[in-house]
């Protein structure tokens, strides 16, 4: 199972940063239909991830994240600022990997 994710909100921005366990699919961000904005980072070095929005996606079967090259690094990111999706948004990772996931 993965971390607890923390989550930090400053300047109408909330982050959200944690662990995806490997091979299990979890849960972002919840619903919000107040998201004006949206982007996902695949943080960790080594695994990359698979984003699926309104349900949980298969590995591979999303908007696919490759991984930072280094631990802490920029990895594989993904934006919505003019049409942003407020479905819930899912990932998953099969070796598991580190992301941050931040909506205003």
């Amino acid at each position: 199972m993965g971390t607890q994710p923390k989550e930090q909100t400053s300047v109408g921005l909330r982050t959200v940063a944690g662990t995806l366990a490997a091979a299990t699919p979890a849960l972002l961000l919840a619903a919000n239909k107040g998201r004006k904005y949206l982007l996902v980072q695949n943080v960790g070095a080594v695994n990359p991830l698979t984003l699926g929005f309104g349900a949980a996606p298969a590995a591979g079967a999303g908007i696919g994240l490759d991984p930072a090259l280094s631990a802490g690094g920029q990895g594989g990111s993904y934006e919505q600022v003019d049409v942003v999706s407020t479905d819930a948004i899912y990932a998953i990772s099969t070796g598991g990997t580190d992301y941050v996931a931040i909506e205003g």
